[in-house]
């Protein structure tokens, strides 16, 4: 399975990101961005190396409505705010790997209060939740997790300095047992969402399997559309069912819980506006990105 996805990330589809990193934080006026080289975003894609079909439109479609009949979505129905702004950008990730950049202090720490600050559930126990408050609360931490796994994964080795042109990247154990390994609950919740990502892609295997992955290159096409094909039929994702993964068909099904479902989607919603805010581009990039799913 990680191979496949190694390999799939080479290819124009899943490489290039169309996202907008220029709207202002619609929260507060933000101090600016990030000092460190590292925060920067490189990798715009020229003119020709963006498939025809693509510039014609603006806005990115993240709807489902493509694939089921009868299903019609407006913005303010979707789970996450999505991108309208004229400046949208073609990012090729590849140029651009999760890693530190050196962004932290006072914005940092704002950008994950307010991020924690959606959990309207927060001053109650995880023993004292139901279970669509518990699953708000640990898809946040986990997607923390995430980030702080990728930063130590890709953190200035050699006693390098975060804000040189030569920092050298790797590997920090440190800095990994110090945001993570001492703490079992965000591992724990690292895992949490891995599981719900792949039972996510479990139920949506058959509209992964019909959707189109064309960008006019015939040979990269036909190889990612094979690629899918292999990770969808992978053991780790078929067997990933909600008897033995996340049951999704427990949340929102009684009358004490249904109401939740409109506030738990508002929050989404925000956290997804509040990545506008981050100062730093690159991890403005990956945040938008991984709020995504």
């Amino acid at each position: 399975l990680v191979v496949n996805l190694l390999e799939l990330r080479k290819f124009t589809f899943f490489r290039v990101f169309k996202v907008d990193l220029h709207t202002d934080c619609p929260f507060w006026q933000a101090p600016g961005y990030c000092s460190s080289r590292h925060c920067a975003v490189c990798g715009e894609c020229s003119a020709d190396e963006i498939p025809k079909k693509w510039k014609s439109s603006e806005t990115v479609d993240r709807t489902l409505s493509p694939f089921f009949k009868g299903w019609k979505e407006k913005d303010d129905t979707l789970w996450i705010v999505q991108d309208k702004s004229k400046e949208l950008s073609y990012i090729n990730m590849n140029l651009n790997p999760h890693s530190h950049t050196g962004y932290q202090g006072p914005d940092s720490h704002r950008i994950w209060s307010a991020i924690y600050g959606q959990n309207c559930f927060q001053n109650s126990s995880l023993s004292d939740m139901c279970l669509e408050q518990r699953v708000f609360y640990r898809l946040i931490s986990g997607l923390h997790s995430s980030v702080s796994a990728h930063i130590a994964s890709s953190y200035p080795v050699g006693g390098g300095d975060a804000l040189m042109d030569s920092v050298v990247l790797g590997p920090n154990l440190d800095v990994f047992e110090e945001r993570l390994g001492k703490h079992p609950d965000r591992i724990n919740n690292l895992y949490f969402i891995y599981v719900f990502m792949l039972r996510a892609v479990n139920k949506a295997a058959p509209m992964l399997l019909d959707s189109d992955y064309s960008t006019g290159n015939e040979i990269e096409d036909t190889k990612v559309n094979l690629l899918v094909r292999q990770i969808l039929d992978s053991p780790v994702i078929q067997q990933c069912m909600p008897d033995n993964s996340f049951d999704e068909r427990l949340l929102f099904n009684s009358d004490k819980t249904s109401h939740l479902k409109h506030q738990v989607k508002a929050h989404f919603r925000n956290i997804s506006r509040i990545m506008d805010c981050v100062g730093c581009e690159k991890c403005k990039l990956w945040g938008k990105l991984q709020v995504l799913g």
